[in-house]
């Protein structure tokens, strides 16, 4: 997996700041996201799974002085608008300005898209690994 547009490092203390701020404790493969790439856009970068396609626009940084931020992002989507629960963080967003999260008590990272579209059922469980998902996404054909 490459990431290019990537945002500047970031260290582990940082990334500890946010958890002890947001209350959070991020899974091993969601800190190392931070740790290894602070934003970026992937590729290859096309999710396509049972009935679902969409691209990974871009990873989210968790700090960042020039762009939207990850931390930015869960504070608007999830403390303010509450539209998952507070152990949903987001890493990613999609073309279409929707969001994947990452579920935060889940020790593998389980990874969930919403859907702004669906409103009677907007998170949509993929069933993966943060692992998983970076080995699913495939080239635009």
């Amino acid at each position: 997996m490459e990431f290019t547009n990537v945002d500047r490092k970031v260290s582990s203390d940082e990334v500890s700041a946010v958890e002890a701020e947001l209350n959070l404790t991020f899974p091993k493969a969601l800190r190392s996201l931070f740790l290894e790439h602070n934003g970026g856009e992937p590729e290859p970068y096309v999710f396509q799974e049972e009935g679902l396609y969409t691209v990974v626009n871009e990873t989210l940084p968790l700090v960042s002085e020039e762009r939207g931020t990850a931390v930015r992002s869960y504070q608007l989507l999830v403390l303010e608008r509450e539209i998952v629960g507070k152990n949903f963080f987001p890493f990613a967003v999609d073309a279409g300005g929707d969001y994947f999260f990452v579920d935060c008590e889940m020790p593998n990272a389980s990874v969930y898209f919403y859907r702004s579209d669906r409103p009677e059922n907007p998170l949509l469980n993929l069933n993966l690994s943060l692992e998983e998902f970076w080995e699913c996404l495939q080239p635009e054909e």
